[in-house]
This record gives C-alpha cells, structure tokens and sequence, in this order.
C-alpha cells in the first residue's frame, strides 16, 4: 500500500459524506466510485463543490458522468 499525505481540514470529511451518498444514490460499490471519481479528483473539486447541498453536489457530479438515478 502506497503511503499518502494526510489531508486536514473539513475536506476529507465532506468527500467522505460525499462519496457515501453518491454510493446510495447510483447504487454502486464503492470500489466503482473510487474509480469513477479517484479521491485526487474530489480534492481539486472540492473548493468548486462543498458549498451547495450534498445531495444537489452529488446529482450534478452524477449527471456529469452521464448517470441518472436508478
């Protein structure tokens, strides 16, 4: 396993809440999210998305990759 940098602030919390609803919403593993949306990628949008409601974040992240609600 590869070590990382640790990230602090509110960041980590919010691409967690963000990645658990997305999972819900898509019904997809987590593993698929991942890879679908790789943490590095949730960093650099994280200034552009943590300030709207998590669930509109996660619908326009959603629609971004061409998924619909199933």
């Amino acid at each position: 396993m590869k070590q990382g940098k640790e990230s602090g602030g509110f960041a980590p919390n919010w691409i967690g809440q963000f990645y658990a609803l997305f999972q819900w919403i898509y019904k997809m593993s987590s593993k698929e999210v991942v890879k679908l949306l790789p943490v590095e990628f949730m960093f650099e949008a994280y200034p552009g998305l943590h300030d709207l409601d998590l669930q509109v974040a996660v619908c326009k992240m959603g629609e971004q990759c061409g998924l619909n609600m199933r």
